[in-house]
């Protein structure tokens, strides 16, 4: 199918009225106590930044005077401004032996389980904070590490099968993390959504703990860094070393070794700005489209919940909003796909030209680098450096 067929005004406008959604019920759970929100997946990175821009473009827009310093505090503590990414992606190739796609996010629900209970000496955490600050240091520590500190957050993610996701819900049960709200996007209308993921699924939402959102198309998933900016990373031969290696790994039958880290802005050399500039494309695309798709009867409704109405909200803008925005749009999607074919953003030897470069220069050893067909990126080392790697970590550990 082509990319044409697939990134369209409908989809995108779909795409956007899911990301509506998130901005209104991330709003609607930080009046219920969830202060922060964690993104698990490179996919869920385009929707978390859209439904910000409902509320800066849209809700915020209709404000004035005290009731926008009101609006800006509630906001400030809320899910949509305060995001802890960790890499749930349970990438898998040959080098990873019989290490299942559950064990990996079994892993990160460990890692965050100890950041919410503030135990930064689990070895599941130090693992990921070691393969982060000695492994391969191009991704740093962020502040929401040290203030997540309540079951009571918002877990935002994409869906296709429903696989991933219910392990990682497994994962969180057996953590004790039951207070979490499931915010999720299905995609395709939910048409490869399996029956017992989804009735899994539909049991949260009925109970209040999850909110189920369909689109169109994901479009955006598994298309790497030139959507989101987002680069995820993992390091095959030091899961299988150290699942061996360290028994709090194997008692556990969990493992994990990678890190996502952020790259937007071009470099010197520009040799990622044809990346930096699809993501802007892409990014006002979704601005404008949630300009276009935000309901003002919904809008109302908000500013009703949020209890600041005031003499800002003009109900003929509001009806007038979609026609202005929506006057070059088409046009607007057709440059963002010529941009993506003429720089070939989607093909993952070009995620590989690109990454390759800042990698090799933040990791140790001389490392191997590798793209999946989902553009996630792999360091492989050799089996002797992953065992010197294990063992440095394993010094690190209490007696």
């Amino acid at each position: 199918m082509a990319l044409s067929d697939v990134i369209t005004p409908k989809t995108i406008y779909s795409y956007a009225e899911a990301c509506v959604q998130v901005a209104r019920t991330s709003l609607r759970l930080g009046r219920e106590g969830y202060r922060y929100a964690i993104i698990p997946s490179r996919g869920a990175a385009p929707i978390e930044q859209a439904a910000n821009s409902y509320f800066h473009a849209v809700v915020k827009a209709a404000t004035r005077g005290r009731h926008h310093r009101q609006l800006m505090s509630q906001y400030l503590t809320s899910p949509l401004s305060a995001e802890l990414y960790l890499p749930f992606t349970a990438d898998s190739c040959d080098e990873m032996e019989d290490i299942s796609s559950r064990q990996v996010r079994t892993f990160w629900a460990k890692v965050l389980a100890a950041i919410i209970r503030g135990d930064l000496e689990d070895p599941h955490y130090r693992f990921f904070a070691f393969t982060r600050d000695n492994i391969c240091r191009v991704g740093f520590k962020v502040g929401h590490e040290d203030n997540v500190r309540s079951q009571k957050f918002v877990f935002l993610d994409t869906v296709v099968s429903g696989r991933a996701i219910t392990e990682i819900i497994d994962a969180f049960e057996a953590e004790g993390l039951t207070q979490c709200h499931y915010i999720l996007v299905v995609d395709l209308q939910g048409e490869k959504l399996e029956r017992p993921y989804r009735l899994k699924l539909e049991q949260l939402q009925r109970g209040g703990r999850a909110t189920l959102l369909f689109v169109d198309t994901l479009f955006t998933e598994d298309q790497g860094p030139a959507v989101s900016g987002i680069w995820c990373l993992s390091c095959p031969e030091l899961m299988t070393v150290a699942r061996n290696e360290i028994s709090a790994f194997g008692d556990h039958g969990s493992i994990g070794a990678g890190v996502y880290y952020h790259e937007v802005r071009a470099r010197a050399d520009n040799s990622n700005v044809s990346v930096t500039v699809g993501i802007a494309k892409l990014y006002h695309l979704l601005w404008t489209a949630v300009q276009i798709v935000a309901s003002p009867e919904e809008l109302l409704d908000d500013l009703h919940q949020l209890e600041m109405l005031d003499e800002a909200y003009d109900p003929d803008w509001q009806l007038l909003r979609p026609k202005l925005y929506g006057r070059q749009f088409d046009l607007d999607v057709e440059l963002y796909l010529d941009h993506i074919d003429q720089h070939t953003l989607f093909d993952k030897g070009t995620t590989h030209r690109i990454a390759s470069p800042k990698l090799l220069d933040a990791a140790v050893a001389k490392p191997r680098i590798e793209v999946s067909s989902s553009h996630a990126l792999r360091m492989h080392f050799s089996r002797d450096e992953a065992a010197q790697l294990v063992r440095q970590f394993r010094d690190t550990l209490p007696a």
